[in-house]
């Protein structure tokens, strides 16, 4: 499937959705990382864990977290990929919102999806004020000029512990989310 277009609905994620989005965060790490986290690691992720987290986050009352924002990106009723975004999270940078994830199944990517996705997240923090936007993706991850292409400026790096391993990731910000809508 890399490479041809396809169709895909963008809609807002809900709590019925934390299995197939646990199941795209799991699969998409799984084939992201292959090459740069150790593979133990890796085949020991599951499903179960990642479900109980988005649950966590997608079923509670939304009254308590207005500003919490997910999109999921469905071929024929499947959820192929997703992004989640809200306030910047450090406090450490002058932008106000923050893309905390962006996942695609592998057979999804390069085809435009993920910009739609994060275009998506983008107008939805500008829609709450939130006109500026970081991003922090590890400096390995062969994707991360994605975010170059889309117009984020390297900001600045930091290390984040994975599996009790430490590594580098980049941030990318944009100063006005505007520049991409």
């Amino acid at each position: 499937m890399t490479g041809e277009m396809v169709e895909v609905m963008l809609r807002e994620g809900n709590c019925l959705d934390a299995h197939d989005i646990a199941v795209v965060h799991v699969a998409s790490w799984q084939t992201t990382y292959r090459n740069i986290m150790p593979a133990t690691f890796l085949d020991q992720l599951a499903v179960e864990p990642r479900e109980r987290y988005w649950a966590s986050l997608l079923c509670s009352d939304p009254r308590f977290d207005p500003l919490h924002i997910m999109i999921v990106a469905e071929e024929q009723g499947r959820v192929v990929g997703f992004a989640t975004g809200g306030p910047e999270r450090s406090g450490k940078y002058p932008y106000l919102g923050e893309l905390y994830a962006l996942y695609l199944l592998e057979a999804y990517q390069r085809q435009g999806i993920g910009r739609q996705l994060v275009t998506q997240v983008a107008q939805r923090l500008a829609q709450r004020d939130m006109k500026s936007m970081l991003v922090w993706v590890l400096t390995e991850n062969p994707s991360r000029e994605f975010y170059a292409h889309l117009g984020g400026e390297p900001v600045g790096s930091q290390l984040v512990t994975i599996g009790g391993e430490s590594y580098e990731e980049i941030g990318y910000g944009w100063k006005e989310v505007s520049t991409m809508i």
